[in-house]
Order: structure tokens, then C-alpha cells, then sequence
């Protein structure tokens, strides 16, 4: 739960490097990447941990401090 964003729930998803072999691609690295996370501290007082899309969404609405 480290990696998930609070507001939108936002998670890592799944990726693929690909390889130019004898004129053909070949996936050869398979890897997760990550959401850009933040520690945002809301209105409420609470803390928590959204992407920098949500942290823009929250920032127009006036929602952070």
C-alpha cells in the first residue's frame, strides 16, 4: 500500500523494454514503474500520500493548505 495514491488509487503498473535483435524487437526487461508520490497535508490536518495529478486537482479546488 506504500506505492498507491490515496485519492485516486493510482499504482504501479507493469512495463517492457524492448530490444532491436536481428531486425526484429524482442521484450527483453520486464519492470513495474512507480506513481510520483507525494506527502500532501490536507485542510483536515490529515497527511496523505497522492500523485502530482491529484495534488494539482487538489490544489485548484483549494483543498491543501
Amino acid at each position: 500500500m506504500a506505492q498507491v495514491c490515496n485519492n485516486c488509487g493510482k499504482g504501479r503498473q507493469k512495463a517492457t523494454s524492448w530490444k532491436k535483435i536481428m531486425s526484429k524487437l524482442d521484450p527483453t526487461d520486464r519492470y513495474f514503474q512507480k506513481p510520483n508520490l507525494h506527502e500532501v497535508k490536507l485542510k483536515t490536518g490529515k497527511k496523505a500520500k497522492v500523485c502530482t495529478k491529484c495534488q494539482r486537482k487538489l490544489a485548484k479546488e483549494n483543498k491543501l493548505n
